[in-house]
């Protein structure tokens, strides 16, 4: 086993232990599932890039560590996240070069940033893969009652639906991959959508 391999896994089996532990069981969307999910996307859509071997070493940690932040909520997540990958790669003597390229594709995956990288709009595709899912409407549902237990944000059924639609409509994935690989069902969840949204409204 090569040592960067050995580190990804160290990594892997690491966090699959922090996230339960320290993150709690209220954020029914950002828990262990929607990570292992990312780290599946990133690995998915860099196959057929033929990416350098630690590039994907890169995109692969910072995916499993792009939401540890929630250890203290959604407000600046990815800040706490970069803090927790730092520490942790530190300890493992990773090079300060390659941790800062894992700080700034964490960063990347915040909602309001515009990627600039291939590997920064690589890490954003994935972490937003569920909009692109056939199960995208449940795991919509499942943030929803996050956003309800964690913040005491409530809204209605068609408040819901249209916060969606509209997030989905606006959403553009940045890599042919993932277009590739997503865009179809989105637009597929988008009629769904809109489709209860009329219903709703009978």
């Amino acid at each position: 086993m090569s040592e960067s391999k050995a580190l990804v896994d160290e990594i892997a089996a690491y966090i699959k232990e922090f996230i339960p532990k320290n993150i709690k069981k209220e954020y029914h969307y950002h828990n262990l599932r929607h990570t292992l999910s990312v780290v599946a996307a990133v690995i998915e859509l860099g196959q057929p890039l033929k990416l350098s071997s630690e590039d994907q070493e890169l995109l692969t940690i910072a995916a499993w560590f792009h939401d540890t932040g929630y250890t203290e909520g959604r407000a600046h997540h990815e800040e706490r996240s970069v803090r927790i990958a730092t520490q942790y790669l530190f300890t493992k003597g990773y090079s300060k070069e390659n941790t800062d390229q894992v700080a700034k594709l964490i960063l990347a995956t915040k909602i309001e940033t515009t990627p600039n990288t291939l590997l920064q709009k690589i890490i954003k595709d994935a972490d937003l893969n569920h909009l692109g899912a056939e199960e995208a409407i449940q795991y919509s549902q499942l943030l929803r009652l996050e956003w309800e237990a964690t913040e005491q944000i409530k809204y209605t059924d068609e408040e819901w639906y249209l916060l969606n639609l509209e997030f989905c409509k606006s959403h553009n994935y940045l890599t042919p991959e993932a277009i590739s690989m997503f865009e179809k069902q989105k637009q597929i969840n988008i009629t769904e959508y809109q489709q209860l949204l009329d219903n709703l409204a009978k």
